[in-house]
């Protein structure tokens, strides 16, 4: 690696030499690089976009689809994925695509959810898999110009919303837990996940989907603490399940939700002690409904909008 970025006209640190220097007439960029990780920051975004550009240009051509008619949504809307399908006979391939799409997937937020069911599948991946994935390459063919978009702010806070669909894996019957942070209006984090358990009740599932951004935002503010920025408000979570916005704040409904697990109840320690916010938000406010389930096209590109990944 190191060959090759010099090779494009990169000067490595002497102090560091991890990192890469490029400076052009116009920009400078950054590149550090630690093992099979890297960071790639600089002054210029159409010089940074420029490699996740090529780097999907590269994937769709590797897959024979440059003729492939671009979608608008990373995954088909009701979709319900399963084992259906003739099993691949060169199941490898699958496994490539995943897990090069995992790695674009920390740029590229909108594909995240058609990534979390895609990545269930790498075991015994079938013919229905292989076509979900290849339209996941088909929409980003068409939103290849998309990024995430940073703007400056004169103050600082941390506002995240949470969602859960409930016994959306039909295997397991667990649910799908998601957020997003904003920091100053700027999308910073976000997460997919299947629950470890199976919830009872949307409100269970929802509050545990809760209890996860709480504890993303509180690092998040902890992190902020060592690099001395101070936020200028209390962290607030969103959430569009009234039920479990109480029970963040009083044990209510307690013979349905007596058998919640006490870590789980961390969220509702942090609104005590008064570290924490918890709101809630309408539904056609809300966010994370990109994490946690298909959408159609409409709804997927206001949500797109919304969460500032402009094309």
């Amino acid at each position: 690696m190191s060959s090759f970025l010099l090779s494009q006209g990169f000067i490595q640190s002497f102090a560091d030499s991890s990192l890469f220097v490029f400076k052009s007439d116009h920009a400078i960029l950054y590149f550090l690089l630690y093992v099979d990780d890297i960071i790639i920051t600089g002054s210029s975004s159409t010089l940074l976009n420029h490699f996740i550009k090529k780097y999907i240009r590269e994937l769709v051509q590797k897959q024979g689809m440059t003729n492939y008619n671009p979608v608008q949504t990373p995954i088909t809307p009701r979709t319900s994925h399963s084992d259906v399908g003739s099993p691949l006979s060169n199941p490898h391939e699958y496994r490539c695509i995943v897990g090069s799409l995992q790695y674009l997937s920390f740029t590229r937020p909108d594909i995240t959810y058609a990534m979390n069911q895609a990545s269930q599948y790498m075991y015994h991946p079938t013919s229905i898999h292989l076509s979900a994935v290849k339209r996941i390459l088909g929409y980003l063919s068409g939103s290849i110009t998309q990024s995430i978009s940073i703007t400056v702010a004169s103050s600082f806070s941390i506002i995240a919303y949470s969602d859960s669909d409930w016994v959306g894996c039909p295997q397991t019957r667990r649910s799908i837990s998601g957020y997003c942070v904003l920091f100053s209006g700027n999308l910073v984090s976000w997460s997919s996940n299947k629950q470890p358990t199976v919830a009872r009740s949307s409100t269970e599932a929802e509050y545990r989907a809760l209890t996860s951004v709480a504890a993303e935002i509180t690092w998040l503010q902890m992190l902020l603490k060592d690099i001395y920025i101070s936020l200028s408000a209390a962290l607030v979570a969103l959430c569009n399940n009234i039920s479990a916005t109480y029970l963040a704040y009083n044990p209510i409904l307690h013979s349905r939700s007596k058998h919640i697990a006490i870590d789980y109840h961390f969220v509702r320690e942090k609104v005590l002690l008064g570290d924490l916010t918890v709101q809630h938000v309408p539904t056609q406010l809300q966010l994370v409904d990109i994490f946690t389930k298909d959408l159609s096209s409409s709804k997927f590109k206001a949500v797109v909008s919304n969460l500032c990944l402009p094309h």
